[in-house]
Formats: structure tokens, sequence, C-alpha cells
């Protein structure tokens, strides 16, 4: 039914540069699982532009298949790296902001302006390790002690392995045998199996 009265939004989503950067939400778009009309600023798309990086390449190639499909769309309404034009932006539209990491949430909450953040997301989907569960990891290094080898998971958490130092570049099998939380997440410790 038609209604007069209905906000209509131009745009439901804005990525923010750093966002864009980071390519994961561009994934995440292109696999279909956020719909409506979204909002990449111009600045960004000429900043990619300026860069001859193969990461910004990528970046570039994402964007223009977007863009091609109809998913994502340029928009001059704002310029430059600046939260408040990205605020107005969104109340403006009624538009989410997605967005890398932290941002000051109050500013976000007064305005009554919703957002998604990229790491918060990713930390929401990162699998959690429980004490008696496998995984396989590659030893990068020698931990500090004596005989400790130590890897690394996608998200990022350490995983530092019992008598594993003689196993440094190899991929290994692992059982865990406990985990505490730090402040750059989970540090899981295990034993070879």
């Amino acid at each position: 039914m038609f209604n007069l009265f209905k906000k209509v939004s131009k745009y439901d989503y804005i990525l923010d540069r750093d966002s864009v950067f980071d390519q994961r939400i561009l994934r995440v778009i292109a696999y279909g699982f956020i719909d409506g009309k979204i909002a990449i600023p111009k600045y960004v798309f000429a900043a990619l532009k300026s860069k001859g990086t193969e990461r910004e390449k990528e970046t570039l190639m994402l964007i223009n298949n977007l863009i091609k499909k109809g998913t994502v769309h340029l928009t001059g309404e704002i310029e430059g790296n600046d939260y408040h034009k990205y605020l107005k932006f969104c109340k403006v539209h009624s538009s989410v902001l997605i967005t890398l990491g932290e941002i000051k949430k109050r500013h976000f909450l007064y305005n009554k302006v919703k957002y998604i953040s990229v790491l918060q997301l990713s930390k929401l989907l990162s699998k959690n390790y429980y004490v008696g569960d496998k995984m396989e990891i590659y030893i990068v290094k020698k931990g500090k002690e004596a005989m400790q080898g130590v890897g690394y998971l996608c998200d990022g958490s350490i995983v530092v392995v019992k008598d594993a130092a003689r196993f440094l570049g190899e991929k290994i099998e692992l059982q865990v045998t406990g985990s505490i939380k730090t402040s750059r997440g989970l540090m899981y410790f295990g034993e070879k199996v």
C-alpha cells in the first residue's frame, strides 16, 4: 500500500573509508548478505584510484563489479573522513553507517543513528574453542617458555602449544587445554595430538 507519510531512504547503508579499504564488508555485500541501496563516498573511490598497490586495485575491481550490478552507488554528499559528515548523511537519508572499527557511540545514540562495526561483527562470527577441542595451526615462532611453539588463528588469536618449538614452519594438530581472555582477544593453550 502506498503511504504518503513514509520516510523514503535514498540509501540504506553508507560505507566509510576504512571499511571500504578493509574489503571484508565489500565481500559480504558481493555475496548478498547485505540487502538494500549502499553508498560509497566518491572521495573514497578517488583515493583508491590514485593509489597503485595490488590491494587498492583489487578493492576498485570489487567496487566496480558492485556498481555494475547496481548494488553500490557513489555519492558526492560526503567529502573527507569526518564522522560528523557521516552522521549528518545518515540522519538525512535514514541510513546505517558501516564502519571498520569502534566509533564514538554517544554521537550516534544521541542522534538515533544506527551503525555496524566490521570488527565487532568479525569478533561475533569468529569460532571459540573449548578445552578438549581440536584445531590445526602453523607454528610460526618459538614461545617464551622452553620448547613452546606459537601460532595464530585467522581472527588473530594466539595459540601457544606445549613442546611444539621443533615443528616451526609446520602445520600441526593440537588439542586445546585452556584459554584466557586478553586485551587483544583470546589466547589458547594446547598440546600436540
